[in-house]
């Protein structure tokens, strides 16, 4: 259980700790540190060598640019987005 917020700080941080979203970033993260699969990763490229940004820094040119990574079937900025918005209206109020 956390804490009774004491502060706004701490308000914040629970409702991050808290956020659905977050669950899956810290699984992630914490899967990664230890090396483990912690959910069903996947990563879509782009095939059309004339939307690569970069054609030297494509490792396979067979499967092409890197342009979408998802987590169990979603992007990842679904994920990420929701806590970034925490984040930016903490930092954004006066």
């Amino acid at each position: 259980m956390w804490p009774v917020a004491k502060t706004p700080a701490d308000d914040c941080s629970r409702k991050v700790y808290e956020h659905p979203k977050f669950s899956v970033i810290r699984k992630l993260c914490n899967g990664t540190k230890h090396a483990k699969t912690v959910a069903i990763t996947a990563t879509s490229y782009e095939t059309d060598v004339y939307k690569w940004s970069n054609v030297y820094a494509v490792k396979d040119v067979y499967k092409g640019s890197p342009c979408r990574h998802l987590v169990d079937g979603q992007p990842v900025e679904t994920f990420i987005e929701p806590i970034m918005e925490l984040y930016r209206a903490w930092f954004s109020t006066p």
